[in-house]
């Protein structure tokens, strides 16, 4: 989705999203609805009365002030925690994205964004008001509830486009949505131009709290222990969703660095004057640039090995494929570049791990297994 927005930000376009929150999606999904969906589906009838015994029947009750309520029958919604629920759920909107017309809907469980690119702020209001109207009247039909007042909308664009701070004026039933200039989606922070500056100093507070924490138990366990800590607890937030986010500032990247630094004094007990290359020498960590990297190359492994996910995987061509005649860079497996009018395509996750993958020797990018993989890479970089 972030590569859509950096191809339409390359081409000089502004791109509206609508960040929709449905209220309690899980527990209002019709019954009766869902199993007719199944039914669409292809489900034959004793799956399908198979599932009806699994939705029905169901009771609940409330625990308030030291005692429970009476009993009652559930008549929507499917079971939270288990593994059905969310695979339910995502039966049940699989057909949002019949009903949008010139805009595209990415959905995740229940997290769905809607999303539109244009030339002007006016045409782009244009657009996703018409797709939000045909939006609701999808809601009212399935039974669903749109949380209006925590639904934002955002605009992207290079900081040439955004100069003019373009309004969208959108609405849901007459209510306003409100604009934001960030946001949040599935835990990494959007800012307008998808600098990723937010999201980075939320991750190096996160970081930095879970060296707090580590240090005031560092005395009372042993170094390896103090490792898993550091690395449940520090680094688990550097790992999540990099190849997203890898794309920012030099100065940004410092910031994870200086970070990371300290967790390696903890993890060592040694003092600030302690040689920083030394001390990643000792722990066998890569720099924050390389760790980044590292997890860039390994999630594009996937694509290319495995087609997954498919919607980048599409996407490659070898240079095989556009030579009659072979090449040098066709018999290393070298992949096509694609061809990037400003910076903006040139932050996006297809063309950052082209570039590094052209740039692996032949006896990395072409090992079998995905631990030998991470291995030579691990080698390669440090």
């Amino acid at each position: 989705m972030t590569d859509d927005w950096l191809k339409s930000m390359d081409d000089g376009k502004l791109v509206g999203a609508v960040l929709l929150d449905f209220s309690a999606a899980f527990d209002v999904i019709d019954h009766e609805l869902l199993l007719g969906k199944l039914k669409c589906y292809g489900f034959k009838d004793a799956a399908l009365s198979w599932m009806e015994s699994y939705l029905s029947r169901r009771r609940q009750k409330v625990f308030f002030n030291g005692s429970f309520s009476n009993s009652k029958d559930i008549h929507c919604g499917v079971p939270q925690g288990s593994c059905l629920g969310p695979l339910l759920y995502s039966i049940f909107t699989n057909d949002l994205p019949s009903v949008m017309n010139k805009a595209r809907v990415v959905m995740y469980a229940d997290d769905s964004t809607i999303y539109s690119a244009a030339s002007e702020c006016n045409e782009l209001t244009n657009v996703l008001s018409s797709e939000l109207r045909m939006v609701s009247e999808w809601v009212d039909m399935n039974k669903l509830v749109l949380n209006i007042s925590k639904t934002k909308c955002i605009v992207f664009g290079s900081r040439y486009m955004l100069a003019d701070d373009p309004l969208l004026n959108l609405a849901i039933n007459r209510i306003h949505v409100e604009q934001v200039k960030k946001t949040k989606l599935l835990g990494v922070i959007l800012d307008t131009a998808l600098s990723w500056s937010e999201h980075i100093d939320n991750i190096v507070i996160k970081m930095g709290k879970g060296i707090a924490v580590t240090r005031k138990c560092s005395e009372y366990v042993t170094s390896s222990t103090l490792n898993q800590v550091i690395q449940s607890l520090v680094f688990s937030h550097l790992e999540y969703c990099p190849a997203i986010w890898s794309s920012a500032a030099k100065k940004d990247i410092k910031k994870l660095q200086m970070a990371q630094n300290r967790a390696a004094r903890l993890s060592l007990h040694c003092s600030n004057r302690m040689n920083i290359i030394k001390m990643h020498q000792n722990l066998s960590w890569l720099h924050v640039k390389n760790k980044l990297l590292s997890s860039l190359l390994i999630f594009f492994r996937n694509v290319t090995f495995f087609k997954k996910p498919q919607y980048l995987s599409v996407q490659l061509v070898h240079t095989s494929n556009t030579h009659n005649h072979q090449t040098r860079q066709a018999n290393s497996g070298q992949l096509k570049q694609l061809k990037p009018r400003t910076n903006c395509l040139k932050s996006a996750v297809l063309y950052r791990a082209i570039a590094e993958w052209n740039l692996l020797p032949i006896h990395i990018s072409q090992a079998k297994s995905k631990s030998t993989f991470k291995k030579k890479i691990k080698e390669h970089l440090m």
